[in-house]
């Protein structure tokens, strides 16, 4: 007579076949050579209303150029065949990747995004754990998530929300109208630059870290700081639980 087997031991032997196979998939990938990645695509920007990017380890870098469209270049090694997945309907550019395995080391990626100079609709940016930069941030809005990556933003026009779960994010504006700004941080610190004749409502708050203002605020404390610059009622809302807070007078810091 047979004997049936425990029920405990048959799910324990599943487990352990099943990490057995993840284990030589994952060495498999790890010590594979790296391969070269580079690809291109390009979109009319007529009728393009929003730019949609969803990536996870890539570096995000977007850039204005003398063009009449939205052009992608996805670059760099990785241990697998990757290629630029991007698209474009219903008023709206999207950009991924045709990624099927995340937990990869040795990966060095960018996606390069270049856009007309006088670009000025939505730029919506997810990322896992890559960081975003542009050194002209000219779009009507700007939206950036990213989880572990930090953000940083030169010769911003638009209003801004920004998020990171683990990573420090920058913002510098030349010239500061009524745009509303969202800065909100985990861990990492906040620096916003903004010109000297700029107006708004401030709210700050960390819950460890230092505060800074070139600006005169009416209340400040060791985790909070507040206040009405100016007249206008646009807002500009910094928090970070573990990080500092700097908003810095532009002029000041270039002198």
């Amino acid at each position: 007579m047979k004997k049936k087997l425990h029920p405990k031991k048959l799910l324990i032997g599943i487990i352990v076949i099943g990490v057995i196979l993840i284990m030589s998939i994952f060495r498999t990938r790890v010590f594979a050579p790296s391969v070269e990645i580079n690809d291109e695509k390009s979109f009319s920007i007529e009728g393009i209303t929003s730019l949609q990017v969803v990536m996870t380890k890539e570096k995000i870098r977007i850039m204005q150029a003398q063009t009449n469209e939205v052009r992608i270049h996805y670059h760099g090694t990785s241990k697998q065949e990757l290629k630029l997945a991007a698209k474009a309907g219903g008023g709206t550019v999207i950009v991924g990747s045709t990624r099927t395995i995340n937990c990869l080391t040795g990966e060095d990626l960018y996606v390069d995004i270049y856009l007309p100079e006088d670009y000025d609709r939505q730029i919506v940016v997810q990322t896992t754990s890559g960081n975003v930069t542009s050194e002209k941030a000219q779009a009507d809005k700007i939206s950036i998530n990213t989880t572990s990556g930090d953000i940083t933003l030169n010769d911003c026009v638009g209003s801004l929300d920004l998020k990171a779960s683990s990573g420090n994010i920058s913002a510098a504006y030349k010239t500061f109208g009524e745009q509303n700004i969202n800065i909100v941080t985990t861990s990492g610190s906040v620096q916003l630059h903004l010109p000297g004749t700029a107006e708004f409502l401030l709210e700050a708050n960390t819950s460890t870290g230092k505060l800074k203002s070139d600006f005169a605020v009416s209340t400040i404390d060791s985790k909070k700081m507040s206040g009405q610059i100016g007249t206008k009622g646009n807002k500009v809302v910094l928090k970070t639980s573990t990080g500092s807070i700097d908003i810095l007078n532009k002029r000041q810091t270039e002198e």
